[in-house]
């Protein structure tokens, strides 16, 4: 297992806590990854405050400026999963990202319903929820 690897798993197995992602942070600061470190930084340092914090319009900017700097440069993950749940990836990964990582993964309730579809839904979730640090759903609503 690499140092990425092992890092990622960090992170996946305790969501809610920050410490693996600055670890994390560090290790891509390391790699010459300074732009997701800050983003990831700058993240947790964001959920930590309250928006009257005397910085925090500032470290706002600075996340969103990031973000957009990101999705022009540099390409998230491609992660698909069965059964209408969704993910925005690639260049979107970070536009929905919080904490380095997205606040969200879709699902597209719409075109999936029935039982059979939610058993399948619960086996996609499980699938998502080992590839991400991610532990919330969304429903999509998709107009043809």
């Amino acid at each position: 297992m690499t140092d990425h690897d092992a890092l990622y798993r960090a992170i996946i197995a305790h969501p809610e806590d920050d410490t693996p992602r600055l670890v994390y942070a560090d290790w891509l600061q390391e790699t010459d990854r300074a732009e997701e470190a800050e983003f990831i930084r700058l993240g947790c340092r964001l959920e930590a405050a309250t928006p009257d914090h005397p910085e925090y319009v500032e470290w706002l900017a600075r996340h969103e400026e990031l973000s957009l700097w990101l999705a022009t440069h540099v390409s998230g993950p491609k992660l698909k999963f069965p059964a209408g749940l969704g993910l925005d990836c690639g260049r979107g990964w970070w536009r929905i990202s919080w904490r380095g990582f997205p606040k969200y993964v879709d699902f597209d309730g719409n075109q999936h319903h029935g039982v059979k579809a939610m058993r399948a839904l619960a086996t996609s979730l499980e699938e998502a929820f080992e590839a991400l640090p991610t532990r919330v759903v969304c429903n999509s609503i998709r107009h043809e």
